[in-house]
């Protein structure tokens, strides 16, 4: 197969923009696992990642802020000594935006919308998506099941067309 570092280079730059663009959500469907610190999320979702995209704390922190002032996750705090760790956690109303937030990409998909860019949630968060809804989870299973056998397809047709180069 072809390659071309440049269109490499392209790849992690959109991968990177779409996990920036996309963290706020990454981090509630995280917290659906339990709860977790910020560092602990940071290096949850650069793993995730795949180490293409390194989320910073100065991204990251403020989400969470913003996340507690609405409601959607709850604040522990731990002091050790002079630190302070702060363990934050799902609450309903955060859960029931996941749950709410999985069944608009459902429909999305149902009614023919392409959104590829969200899958990523529910493929890395099937297991925790049960917790909120299992019926949602069922039925995302089935989805993602019918988006891998078009990627595959799609992929060999590709490799195929660039082996004839």
């Amino acid at each position: 197969m072809l390659r071309d570092r440049r269109v490499e280079k392209e790849v992690i730059r959109t991968v990177r923009a779409l996990g920036k663009g996309l963290l706020r959500t990454s981090t509630l469907f995280m917290l659906l696992e339990g709860p977790k610190h910020g560092y602990e999320i940071l290096k949850e979702l650069t793993k995730k990642m795949a180490g293409l995209w390194k989320p910073s704390p100065g991204s990251l922190y403020p989400i969470l802020r913003g996340l507690e002032e609405q409601r959607f996750v709850v604040v522990d705090e731990v002091r050790r000594g002079a630190k302070v760790r702060r363990t934050y956690s799902l609450t309903l109303r955060g859960k029931m935006f996941i749950a709410s937030f999985a069944r608009r990409v459902l429909e999305g998909y149902i009614n023919g919308a392409e959104l590829d860019a969200l899958d990523t949630y529910l493929v890395t968060h099937l297991e925790a998506l049960k917790e909120v809804d299992p019926d949602i989870a069922r039925v995302t299973a089935e989805y993602l099941r019918q988006k891998i056998e078009k990627l595959q397809r799609l992929l060999k047709s590709l490799e195929e067309s660039l082996a004839m180069i």
